[in-house]
């Protein structure tokens, strides 16, 4: 099973599958430049590997139990300009949206299971492409400095993703939780890639070592 990581998604067969977009997080033109940016990242993804199907997993939009204006706005005008056939996998975020806009609690590929990530999954039923975690870590240098980086974990039962969103980060996989049901406890044996828009991930090493030179330098 080849699953290629790049942008802040990933690419399986010709399915694109990104998460967590929160469109239209607020109606400030920030937001609207967001929006433009995520539509050309999509649409450069599908030309350069001839995507045929775009697949969203979850937090389409932003708030969590209302539909904004502008938030319906920001999702018509995504889904209408990526030029590609969509599935829309439902989020904890996405409550009213899916009486809208038609939208899954998965999809399967082969042996593919795609789900945003917010309810327990079954990794005897097959590998899951999940979301929900926003995970990142933080990474600091001989000076001090500290910087944030968007990260995949891997593991052999599951693949999660960074938000799509550029504004929108999350926790620090290293000092807080995941919010995935029943993940943290494999977290160790999970390898972690650092994401970068528009470039292909960037492999730094398994959790559990990289966890214990950041302990052993503090």
């Amino acid at each position: 099973m080849k699953i290629t990581m790049y942008d802040l998604g990933i690419i399986y067969k010709q399915f694109f599958v990104i998460s967590d977009l929160h469109l239209g997080i607020n109606s400030s033109t920030i937001s609207n430049i967001v929006l433009k940016e995520m539509i050309s990242r999509v649409r450069s993804v599908i030309e350069k590997f001839n995507i045929k199907t775009v697949i969203i997993n979850g937090d389409l939009k932003h708030s969590i139990n209302i539909l904004k204006p502008y938030e319906l706005e920001h999702v018509k005008t995504f889904l209408n300009k990526i030029d590609s056939n969509v599935i829309l996998i439902k989020g904890n975020h996405d409550a009213i949206l899916d009486k809208h806009i038609p939208m899954l609690n998965e999809y399967k590929i082969d042996n593919v299971i795609i789900t945003h990530g917010h309810k327990i999954i079954n990794a005897k039923k097959g590998f899951y492409i999940l979301g929900h975690a926003h995970p990142y870590i933080k990474i600091r240098d001989e000076i001090g400095s500290i910087a944030r980086f968007k990260v995949f974990i891997k593991h052999k039962d599951f693949i999660i993703l960074p938000t799509y969103n550029p504004i929108i980060w999350g926790e620090d996989i290293f000092t807080k939780q995941l919010i995935i049901p029943n993940i943290q406890e494999k977290l160790n044996d999970s390898d972690i890639f650092i994401a970068h828009e528009n470039e292909y991930a960037l492999k730094i090493g398994r959790f559990k070592h990289i966890y214990s030179s950041k302990k052993s330098s503090i």
